[in-house]
């Protein structure tokens, strides 16, 4: 199924990749809680690609339809990561090197499938988080605009209601970077036309989040907010030892048990070291620092259903 390799679906005609968005609706049966509204066109860098587009019958929220990979690299490769090291700096590890060579003689990364997945086009707002009963906010900025300060488990509480999910770790990387090995999605450079990060200091009324109609350019998938926009939540736990990445999320306890999360796509207030398709943060998984992006992996329905 073309669906499941991002290089067999670029390759494929309109025809062929309506042909299989129908297959995958009927498969998982979406109609019962997704409209599909059609194929749209993104470009992004050197990388365009055509995603269908579809919006959840509950919230209204628009769902981007991410053909998968069967080997997905995660992190950094060994260029990358010498001159992360010198130019930026790291909070958690974004470099996952085996025992073994490649033809290069430089350590490979793991290769890992993703399936393909419903990812929303924009974080949670604050209209749809209220109308369906989300915690309440620490501040308001706007309707149209993200959710912001909410503990990870209110966000995936909140998604497991609606059938929904927090994506787990690879699949937020593997969204964001939309078919890039880059820095950055959009390439190597820092750019601001892609992200608040510069854009924060002119702001009169100090500190506020952007509203999706105030959002830069998207990436190749047709995302919003990715990068320098709000810090993001993902399922997966820290672990007290290193371990290869992988595509299921790594939940190591219960609800309150404390352990650190993870934080993606940077925030608008912090430098570029932070604001990088690969950097993740830390976070204490029950503050309340962060918003969240909507992921449905309806491959793997079940299995995020079991751990709620």
């Amino acid at each position: 199924m073309i669906l499941n390799e991002l290089t067999l679906w670029a390759q494929s005609s309109k025809a062929q990749q309506l042909e299989a968005i129908n297959a995958f609706i009927a498969e998982y049966k979406l109609e019962q809680d997704f409209e599909f509204v059609g194929l749209e066109s993104f470009q992004c860098g050197a990388h365009q690609y055509n995603i269908g587009v579809f919006k959840h019958l509950v919230t209204g929220m628009i769902f981007h339809l991410l053909p998968g990979s069967q080997a997905f690299k995660p992190g950094l490769n060994h260029q990358q990561f010498e001159y992360v090291k010198t130019y930026y700096s790291m909070d958690l590890i974004e470099y996952y090197p085996l025992e073994t060579l490649d033809t290069n003689g430089e350590p490979e990364r793991v290769s890992i499938v993703i399936p393909p997945m419903l990812m929303s086009r924009f974080a949670i707002t604050e209209s749809v988080w209220k109308k369906h009963n989300g915690v309440t906010l620490h501040k308001e900025y706007g309707a149209d605009h993200p959710i912001d300060a909410v503990a990870r488990h209110d966000i995936q509480s909140w998604a497991y209601r609606l059938k929904l999910s927090l994506p787990s770790d690879m699949e937020w990387e593997y969204a964001c970077r939309a078919g890039s090995n880059t820095l950055f999605y959009w390439g190597d450079e820092p750019d601001p036309q892609f992200s608040f990060k510069d854009r924060f200091a002119g702001v009169a009324q100090g500190y506020r989040t952007y509203a999706e109609s105030e959002q830069s350019p998207c990436n190749a998938f047709g995302l919003l907010g990715m990068i320098g926009n709000q810090a993001e939540w993902v399922l997966d736990d820290i672990p007290h030892y290193r371990m290869p990445p992988q595509a299921y999320p790594l939940i190591l306890g219960g609800k309150d048990d404390g352990l650190d999360g993870i934080l993606r796509g940077g925030w608008h207030d912090y430098s570029w070291n932070f604001n990088r398709s690969t950097s993740r943060i830390r976070c204490g998984a029950t503050d309340s620092r962060c918003s969240g992006r909507l992921v449905l992996r309806l491959a793997d329905r079940a299995h995020y259903l079991k751990m709620n």
